[in-house]
């Protein structure tokens, strides 16, 4: 299955992206905190099966 990130809540300090597959059903959401110094993530999956998928998406290429 595929997923994406949509956006929910964009601000100069903290931004909200809900996972949500192509027909725009959401599975969870992550946000991110910005503070000075400092870059603070939280994401939860409020279904199984996506896990995998989550974790290609956000996994970092070089």
């Amino acid at each position: 299955m595929q997923i994406y990130f949509a956006p929910e809540v964009m601000t100069p300090n903290f931004q909200v992206l809900n996972v949500v597959d192509s027909n725009n059903k959401t599975f969870g959401n992550v946000a991110f905190l910005y503070d000075e110094k400092k870059l603070y993530v939280y994401g939860i999956l409020e279904e199984e099966g996506v896990d995998a998928d989550f974790k290609d998406l956000v996994e970092t290429v070089d």
